[in-house]
């Protein structure tokens, strides 16, 4: 079984923001779920997208 890990910069990247804001949204409990391996923070690539969808926000056209 192959699995993904995203660093918090690789994320950021991605994404168009700084690794912290990331950061940030971590300290705060609103960011995707991460683990540390010793100092080094990881992100699973389907925590990343599961949060992603979590926090979408329809956008409503006007007929």
């Amino acid at each position: 079984m192959e699995k993904r890990y995203l660093t918090r910069k690789q994320v950021a990247e991605l994404f168009g923001v700084s690794p912290k804001w990331l950061a940030n949204l971590s300290s705060q409990g609103r960011g995707p779920k991460y683990f540390k391996l010793g100092r080094k923070v990881l992100y699973r690539a389907e925590d990343v997208e599961a949060w992603i969808q979590k926090n979408a926000t329809a956008v409503k056209t006007k007929s």
